[in-house]
């Protein structure tokens, strides 16, 4: 495996600042390059990329690896608090909080680390000790902490009880539990989506954006079901800050959520004024002709190709599709697009930059992008509209 990344280079995530040939990169790489931590990976398989994982905040990145955990920029101040070798998955809540999941011998252990140096430790339950993955959101970061939930494969979702425990070695408590079979769980900023095993995709936290999908802007306290997939199979889910996005069996592609930025892949109004673009006119086939800067229900997203992964960012997004090429749009302030300049895009384009590489996975972080890849491989040549 191969990794590239662009976007936001502070702490010298991708780049170091001084390098044997004395050159200083940009703050922003606008183009992927291979990160100086990517030889480290270099010989794991795609059969691995299960037990690959990698979280990246505006400063930092994680990356996880059959429970070794390596991590390089700016970091909170207690991570030399943790096993290293023992940490399952990371969390990044919002841009100062990262929670991180401990395998302890046959329990599992919550350890929150902040930007200001708090670090809090948690015990497990036993009823939660297979525990297999989490996800946080901070719901609203004006009244409460974050919300943490987790489920075991199989199993039942769990929302999990922290906000009463101020002690380095507490317990975490099951606030409640939900009858709904678990497949994957992802969160933004403030709401969360949760993929069933049959293909249902349920939505909860705030919708002042319309980033949960209901058709309203209502927040839900607890899973609700997106009616709009009701009659198809949802394979994977992802979400960005304040926008969300689901891919079915069929290789299609939805978003909905805040179109800030062009973050959906549809017109957007700031985008084209700061693009000098002029309106479209005449007749189309787009049915995202009409800028819009808040969509409350799914919606299909016009692409040239099927896709076979998707990812959102903080306000951009990316598809790779089956033939492993990776298509981008939304906010591009720090190259995170990948297309060699930083112009928001608000309909996917082709990143041409990648000269011929078959992508297989992206993970759009807050402000950055990492693409995992294979050898090169040749082709077939498609015109790319930027």
């Amino acid at each position: 495996m191969k990794i590239l990344a662009c976007g936001y280079n502070g702490s010298e995530k991708f780049l170091r600042k001084r390098t044997e040939d004395g050159a200083v990169p940009s703050v922003c790489i606008d183009t992927p390059v291979p990160p100086y931590w990517g030889e480290c990976y270099d010989t794991l398989r795609s059969a691995d990329f299960a037990d690959f994982q990698l979280t990246t905040t505006w400063q930092s990145v994680y990356l996880t690896n059959k429970g070794h955990l390596k991590y390089l920029g700016t970091n909170p101040p207690d991570m030399c608090k943790l096993r290293w070798s023992a940490i399952l998955q990371v969390v990044a809540v919002g841009s100062s909080t990262v929670i991180c999941l401990e395998e302890c011998e046959e329990l599992r252990r919550l350890h929150i680390l902040t930007d200001d140096g708090s670090f809090a430790s948690f015990g497990i339950l036993p009823k939660m000790k297979h525990l297999a993955k989490i996800s946080a959101s901070l719901v609203d970061a004006r009244k409460t902490p974050a919300v943490v939930y987790g489920f075991r494969k199989g199993s039942n979702l769990m929302k999990l009880s922290l906000e009463h425990v101020s002690a380095v070695n507490g317990e975490v408590q099951i606030a409640k539990e939900f009858d709904i079979d678990v497949n994957d769980l992802v969160a933004g900023r403030e709401h969360y989506l949760l993929l069933t095993g049959s293909g249902q995709v349920f939505s909860w936290g705030l919708s002042s954006r319309g980033q949960l999908g209901q058709g309203c802007l209502d927040a839900e306290e607890e899973p609700q079901l997106i009616d709009a997939f009701e009659d198809m199979q949802i394979t994977m889910v992802s979400a960005g800050g304040w926008s969300s996005m689901a891919l079915n069996e069929h290789g299609l592609v939805f978003l909905w959520g805040w179109n800030s930025a062009g973050a959906l892949g549809f017109p957007n109004r700031g985008v084209r004024e700061q693009n000098k673009e002029e309106p479209e006119s005449g007749s189309s086939d787009r049915a995202d002709k009409q800028e819009v800067e808040v969509v409350a229900d799914p919606r299909l997203l016009s692409l040239p190709e099927k896709v076979s992964w998707i990812s959102c960012g903080e306000r951009h997004a990316a598809a790779v599709s089956v033939t492993g090429r990776v298509y981008v749009w939304g906010l591009n302030q720090h190259g995170q697009l990948g297309l060699g300049d930083r112009r928001n895009r608000d309909r996917p384009v082709l990143m041409s930059t990648l000269n011929n590489v078959k992508v297989q996975r992206v993970i759009c972080g807050e402000w950055t992008t990492v693409l995992l890849h294979d050898e090169p491989v040749d082709l077939p040549e498609k015109e790319s509209n930027q």
